[in-house]
């Protein structure tokens, strides 16, 4: 819920994406990758961008809205990556 005080930004939360193959290899991969998204960012003007700490509590979560609202931004990215043949395949919303 937006209450008076908290006030929506213009910021994302980037959250943990969703492994289809579960291995150690895909994992760190996947690590990685909300990692260099979370590093890249905020160099994009005014754009706020959740830390990675205060978006893991929120992994295999799916109320986005509840999500944006508990941490005051107005987006929220989600994603799966997996293998694909030989392709990686990566998904968002």
């Amino acid at each position: 819920m937006n209450l008076p005080g908290n006030r929506v930004t213009t910021g994302i939360a980037v959250l943990p994406f969703e492994i289809w193959a579960n291995s150690k290899e895909n994992a760190a991969f996947v690590d990685g990758l909300q990692d260099d998204i979370l590093r890249n960012w905020p160099t994009i003007g005014d754009l706020k961008v959740i830390s990675r700490t205060s978006v893991m509590d929120y992994r295999g979560k799916r109320n986005l809205r509840q999500i944006g609202n508990d941490l005051r931004v107005s987006h929220v990215l989600e994603g799966s990556v997996g293998e694909a043949g030989t392709h990686l395949r990566l998904t968002h919303s």
